[in-house]
């Protein structure tokens, strides 16, 4: 009885620990302030393929910049009770009804907010992996990703076409399309985020160039086949796992 006990003490913290480490829980959520989240490693954690000057500017000055942005947009537009009731609920709804944002905040709504959720995708779904070592799906990804890859190899092939023609700043998105229950790539600009569309995110490969220019400089296609090797894919099967929960449910026939 006690090794029982034993483990289901160690399976709950495993997965407490999961939890906690997932940067977008509570997106869902209305929060007052949207403050800049921890990220599940350290800065040098993802070094020698992510420089750890790069990830600790990335994170601690330029999507802290956008976190405190979105909160000041958020504030000023719910003190003026224009569209309250939306204005109360949580991001990800925001996101989904942005044209109905009121025009004097909606496009630093986009900017800002946009901002601070590409970058919750982009550094979510990554670990660390200082031997570069070549990780497989989990077997609940594999499926959906051959149905709608056809092969894996295809899916890298395209991800890395997309990135490296990709003209100026913006983001390369694997997203889940709910309605079908399939996967895609998604290409786009600046801090547009595929949300709005009613897309789910499963990651977001960063093209702008602070996410690689130190390192890097403007080798994009070296950074990207660079990131692949610190794509944790566990942590995209959580994600996915995690956005399946919001799908509407429908009762037995």
């Amino acid at each position: 009885m006690l090794r029982v006990f034993a483990l289901f003490y160690v399976v709950c913290v495993v997965v407490s620990k999961n939890a906690e480490d997932d940067m977008y829980i509570g997106l869902d959520k209305y929060q007052e302030n949207y403050d800049l989240p921890k990220l599940p490693y350290k800065y040098d954690a993802l070094e020698p393929w992510i420089d750890a000057l790069t990830v600790k500017t990335h994170h601690s000055v330029i999507m802290a910049r956008y976190a405190n942005k979105l909160n000041e947009v958020l504030k000023e537009w719910r003190e003026s009770k224009e569209e309250e009731k939306l204005s109360k609920t949580s991001l990800l709804n925001i996101f989904a009804n942005i044209e109905s944002v009121p025009e004097k905040w909606r496009t630093n709504l986009e900017n800002y907010g946009g901002g601070y959720l590409s970058h919750i995708f982009y550094f979510a779904v990554l670990n660390s992996n200082p031997s570069g070592e070549e990780k497989e799906l989990p077997d609940s990804l594999k499926k959906i990703f051959k149905r709608s890859f056809h092969n894996f190899t295809q899916f890298k092939d395209w991800v890395e076409r997309d990135a490296c023609k990709h003209f100026g700043a913006g983001h390369i998105w694997l997203i889940r399309v709910p309605r079908g229950n399939y996967l895609t790539i998604y290409a786009t600009v600046e801090e547009v985020t595929p949300l709005n569309n009613e897309y789910q995110p499963l990651f977001a490969l960063d093209l702008w160039e602070h996410a690689y220019f130190i390192k890097h400089q403007n080798n994009r296609k070296k950074y990207v086949e660079n990131w692949w090797k610190v794509v944790d894919w566990k942590k995209v099967d959580r994600l996915f796992k995690w956005w399946k929960q919001f799908d509407p449910k429908h009762d037995e026939l």
